[in-house]
């Protein structure tokens, strides 16, 4: 049960991050930075 829910929370993530690098590559370089990082810190 753990496991299945983990590989849930995983795909979810995995699904998440591509579609925002897909939205970033479409913008501004300075955009993408400010918001990586601001990613970054919000996960640590």
């Amino acid at each position: 049960m753990k496991k299945r829910v983990l590989s849930g929370i995983a795909a979810i993530a995995i699904a998440v991050l591509a579609g925002v690098n897909v939205n970033m590559s479409s913008q501004g370089e300075n955009l993408l930075s400010d918001l990586a990082l601001a990613n970054v810190e919000a996960l640590a």
